[in-house]
């Protein structure tokens, strides 16, 4: 049985090559592991509203906040609540 410089004989020295072959399948299995778990992992949709028109008087009360606050986009407002129109009524 040949010996290195230490004394250490060649069986007692583990391979270099095999530790890393060994921890790259421990990485993998716990991949694969965590991959079947969240497979089986069922995420809940969140629930989606529909967006309200705002009545005249909240279209109001926001504009004149945004005016007293002196917003820079108060313009901004004013044009897309133009734009749109009154809210419409649901049948």
């Amino acid at each position: 049985m040949s010996t290195d410089v230490m004394g250490r004989s060649a069986l007692s020295t583990p391979d270099p090559g095999l530790k890393v072959a060994g921890v790259d399948d421990i990485a993998e299995l716990e991949r694969l592991t965590v991959v079947r778990l969240l497979s089986l992992a069922k995420v809940a949709k969140p629930r989606t509203r529909k967006p309200t028109a705002w009545t005249a008087e909240e279209a109001k009360t926001f504009l004149e906040a945004a005016q007293e606050a002196s917003d820079p986009f108060y313009a901004a407002y004013v044009l897309i609540l133009v734009q749109r129109g009154p809210p419409r009524r649901r049948s």
